[in-house]
């Protein structure tokens, strides 16, 4: 074995890796004889894992789920329990760690335009759930109202909730909205053709739902439920909206709820009931899959900020709107004005990589 290929079969420290990497991950890797492609940690419940993937080779006793943090890159050996559909249980046996390679060269920028590209809301992804594990009176006063607010929409015997997340841990109704990155509707919970209709593709699907049930139902007197997400920069799920009702709710129902959500993460936003950061940091190179800058010394959560660190950031670049982005730290290095940060991005839509490479091409 290579020195630098190292591994560990120790039950707590996969146990460790799994819950603060993997499970945090919305996707990862599934690697078999067909080859590779994406696949979602739907739940973990030590010790096995609930994945959804999409065909492959369907006889595999052997699964290896791989993930990029840091520097390195995670493989997770696991053995092939049982399939459901396109869901497979995993029991994880063995994790492998290996360096990364960087296979792109970054663009270097020449500093002293007024229209050089820029980062700025630099925050660690963990500084999150720590904000909101906090005390904050100004948060919690918000909270009530919008709770008020559902209250008033559906009086009739109905449960209205507004949960944040105030940990690293998913409950049963996040993990598949994160995963599927879509919002719970279900106008009869236990009715599928309810499920079929058109536009229900927005949501996640009844086999999803009575997952749900199986891991954390309600009682049966509620005929239907709407839980719409709280999003910070459309990225990160720290919350939801979540109404019950004894009566069939529709579509005009969940949109009231849906626009309140969005209304909600506006107000905890503006209010700073959320973490911010408004330092300009100048960019030094860029590449479409990375991004070297500059943090000045007295940048908010500073100390936060060391390699395999998950952040958020904006990236600004000339006659664009912000690109709201996510990455890991790879590497920090002290300079004489500031930490200069190497930071793979991981978190980019297909339109924003062009931006990127358009931007790139045209420098």
């Amino acid at each position: 074995m290579s020195q630098n290929h190292r591994q560990t079969n120790d039950p707590a420290q996969l146990r460790k890796v799994i819950e603060q990497v993997f499970v945090s991950s919305s996707i990862v890797r599934l690697r078999d004889r067909t080859g590779e492609t994406d696949a979602s940690i739907l739940r973990y419940q030590q010790p096995i894992l609930e994945i959804r993937s999409p065909a492959g080779d369907g006889e595999a006793r052997v699964r290896l789920l791989s993930l990029e943090h840091g520097e390195h890159l995670l493989l997770l050996e696991c053995g092939v329990l049982k399939r459901n559909g396109d869901s497979e249980y995993l029991k994880p046996v063995r994790l492998h760690i290996r360096p990364k390679q960087r296979s792109e060269t970054r663009t270097k920028i020449g500093h002293g335009a007024s229209r050089d590209p820029y980062i700025t809301g630099c925050i660690p992804v963990a500084s999150i759930p720590t904000q909101l594990a906090s005390l904050d009176a100004r948060r919690d006063s918000i909270i009530r109202v919008y709770s008020m607010a559902l209250r008033e929409k559906y009086p009739d015997g109905a449960e209205v909730k507004v949960l944040l997340r105030r940990s690293n841990r998913l409950d049963h109704r996040m993990r598949p909205m994160l995963a599927l990155q879509k919002p719970i509707f279900a106008p009869d919970r236990f009715e599928e053709s309810h499920w079929i209709r058109e536009g229900m593709e927005d949501f996640i699907p009844f086999s999803e739902y009575r997952k749900i049930r199986t891991y954390q139902d309600i009682p049966r007197a509620y005929v239907s439920e709407a839980a719409e997400p709280l999003w910070f920069r459309r990225q990160y799920l720290y919350g939801y909206l979540q109404v019950i009702s004894k009566e069939m709710m529709d579509r005009e129902m969940y949109d009231g709820i849906n626009n309140l959500a969005r209304k909600l993460e506006l107000d905890l936003e503006g209010y700073e009931c959320l973490p911010r950061n408004k330092t300009r940091c100048e960019v030094e190179d860029l590449s479409p899959s990375g991004v070297g800058f500059l943090v000045p010394r007295n940048s908010p959560h500073v100390k936060a900020f060391m390699p395999g660190e998950a952040i958020f950031f904006s990236l600004c670049l000339p006659d664009q709107e912000p690109l709201e982005l996510g990455g890991v730290i790879q590497n920090v290095r002290n300079q004489e004005n500031g930490f200069r940060f190497g930071v793979e991005i991981t978190r980019m839509t297909p339109e924003e990589s062009k931006t990127i490479e358009a931007y790139l091409a045209a420098d």
